[in-house]
Order: C-alpha cells, then structure tokens, then sequence
C-alpha cells in the first residue's frame, strides 16, 4: 500500500513545488541570504558565482542589489548576468520578473555558464518567462550537465522518469540520478533509492535503496526520511520494525513531510511503535490535514479526525489543538 516517495512529487508544500527553488536551491538561498559560510558541495557546483557573490557581500551588504550587480552584468559579465537573473527569479533586491530573469539567464548561458545553463532550462522546462518547451530545456539542462552540474543531470533524470520531452526511460532516468547522487545531490540520492525500492531501471533491491535513502537523509532530505520509515515498517530489506519506523516517521514529520504526518499519526492513535497518545495523534492529523493536497488520503485523514476525537475529552483536544496551532516546520540541517 505504502511506496516510496520521490523528490517532487509528493506530498510537499507548496514553497518547494516552486520551479525556481529546483534549479540551485542551495545555491539561491546562499546568494539571496547570505555569502558565507557557502557548503563546499554546493561550492563545487558552481565556484565562480559563489566567488562573485562573496565579493559582491563583502562591504556588509547582506544582499546583492540591483546598482552592484546591474554594471557588471551590461558589461559581459556572466557571474553577474547569472546573479541579476537569479534576482529577478526571486524578487530579492529587485521586483520579481520571470520575463527579466530570463533575458539574463540567456545571456550568461549564451557565454556557457552552467549554472545560467541549468537555470534557464528550468524556465524553459516549467513555462516560467517563456513558454514551455521540453526540447530546449533537455537542451540546456545536457550544456550544464557536460561541464558537471549535478542540479542538471538530476533535471535530466527527472524528464526521462517522467517522460517529458522524451519517452519514459527509466534506464536513462537512473543514469542521471546516479551521477548527481554520486556528486552528493540529496534529492538525487533519494530518488536514486526510490528507483532501487520500485525496481525502475534497476533490479528491485531494498539493500540499495536503503543505501541511498540513508545518504540523502544524513543531508536532511524529507522524502528520504520518510521512505526509510517506509522501509521499516513494511519490512522491506530489513525486519519490519515499527519504533524504528515511528523515529524516521517523526523526523520527516518535524520537517513538514505531510505523508510522514498522517503515517505518525496512525501510529499514535494505534499504539504502534510508540505508546498509544491520542493527543499526539490528534495533533499530528491535524497538521497533515491542513498540509495535505485535496485528494483520498486528505480524505481519509478529515475521517481519521472524528475517529480520534471520539475517544478524547474536551481538555485532550484543546491540548492537541494548541499543539497543532504552535507546530512550525523545523529548518535542514
């Protein structure tokens, strides 16, 4: 009943479903909030923008603004060019403008900047300042993947698992997820272990997919937090383990993972791997309720509600009702 989770396409909210938080997400959270300390993974990816941003930061300025970055960026540059269309895709410094983002975007890429590469294929591939078009994305994203961004050869492996632009292939699917799982792209080694977990492309191997699933929770992937509650308690490639479950479970479930949630919640109100809580399970379908996209396993949760209030007195839902009310995403690592 219970499968793994893939990278985007489950259950998470909607701030992470935004195309422009696929394309570098590190990467635009280090240039939008701050230059240092930059994550040397992330570094590796795209070292010349970081050494750009960093100067550009350098007086104090937490941010890049429009009057630093705009002269550089008309003159050539494409670290600049780069920077001004992530900008743009954002709204940090400047107002936001798809159209705008691209028109720079295109010209650092048009110079064979990677990262501009990979960024502008994104636009292309979501419809975002251009209309939508899978062949130019497929393009880009193969121009960034050749000078190895991993953002872009998980781009490449997401479009041949989902079959855009392409047929499905989930061969070449698993061929692009490994090479930015090898580069250390959590998201990639998550959905790498989905493929072993499914037998997409690859031999169904639980062993693998645990394998996987643990490196990309050890950088703080959701997806993969959950998928290894999965693993546990449906037994797949270990001894079906509910406690150890629960704590994976919990752990996706405290970063805002909706599934993890609901899951966490039958658990409490069953008494499965963790002492029976009704308060606990009433909290926790509450916020999966209000996370939750509309569809049966919403549904089921409105439903699960009334079966646990049952059980509860008026001062165990107000507890489980403030607690839901106070209950905030906790940050990656």
């Amino acid at each position: 009943m219970w499968t793994a989770v893939r990278d985007r396409r489950f259950f998470v909210d909607a701030a992470t479903e935004k195309a422009r938080w696929e394309v570098l997400r590190p990467t635009l959270e280090a240039i939008a909030y701050s230059f240092s300390p930059v994550p040397e993974a992330v570094t590796s990816a795209a070292p010349k923008i970081f050494t750009y941003a960093s100067n550009i930061g350098s007086d104090g300025d937490p941010a890049p603004s429009l009057q630093k970055v705009l002269p550089p960026a008309e003159q050539g540059k494409a670290e600049a060019q780069f920077l001004l269309g992530v900008m743009y895709s954002l709204g940090q410094g400047v107002s936001q403008d798809e159209a705008r983002a691209v028109k720079w975007l295109r010209k650092a890429a048009e110079q064979g900047f990677a990262p501009a590469q990979n960024d502008l294929g994104v636009k292309y591939q979501w419809g975002l300042g251009v209309s939508r078009d899978y062949a130019i994305a497929l393009k880009l994203y193969r121009a960034a993947a050749a000078q190895g961004v991993a953002f872009a050869r998980y781009n490449l492996g997401q479009m041949a698992y989902d079959g855009k632009g392409m047929k499905r292939d989930f061969i070449a699917a698993e061929k692009w997820y490994r090479e930015a799982a090898e580069q250390g792209l959590d998201r990639a080694q998550s959905d790498l272990g989905h493929l072993y977990e499914q037998g997409l492309g690859v031999e169904q191997d639980y062993g693998e997919a645990k394998k996987w699933f643990l490196k990309a929770a050890a950088a703080g992937n959701v997806n993969a937090l959950h998928n290894l509650g999965d693993l546990y308690f449906s037994g797949k490639g270990v001894d079906p383990d509910r406690k150890i479950a629960a704590d994976w479970f919990r752990k996706a479930a405290e970063r805002g993972h909706a599934m993890s949630q609901f899951r966490l919640a039958i658990l409490y109100f069953k008494g499965l791997g963790v002492t029976l809580d009704p308060v606990r399970a009433h909290k926790w379908i509450s916020v999966a309720i209000s996370r939750l996209p509309r569809g049966r396993i919403r549904k089921l949760s409105e439903g699960m509600l009334y079966e646990i209030e049952a059980d509860m007195d008026e001062d165990q839902i107000s507890e489980a009702e403030y607690l839901a009310q106070k209950w905030t995403p906790e940050k990656r690592p």
